[in-house]
């Protein structure tokens, strides 16, 4: 995205002015905090998911892999593709 300065100012200005008009309801104390998540679902049988989920930090460990990667060679890494 290419804006020029009175773009991004209008741009930044209905960002803020929608965000404004949105109520943002706080997240319950067991979804807020990984450790809390962990053990609500341990102790409600829920399965673990958001931050503590394996699909998401299967792909962190993905793409720290491909980072440490690139560093090394130099070059940019593909990630695989996902479904």
């Amino acid at each position: 995205m290419n804006l020029d300065l009175n773009e991004e100012q209008k741009l930044l200005q209905r960002t803020v002015r929608e965000f404004a008009e949105n109520e943002v309801k706080p997240l319950a104390h067991e979804d807020s905090e990984p450790i809390a998540h962990m053990i609500n679902a341990i102790k409600t049988g829920k399965p673990l998911g958001g931050m503590v989920g394996i699909d998401i930090n299967v792909q962190v460990i993905e793409i720290i892999d491909a980072a440490k990667e690139s560093v090394k060679t130099g070059r940019a890494v593909k990630l695989a593709a996902r479904n």
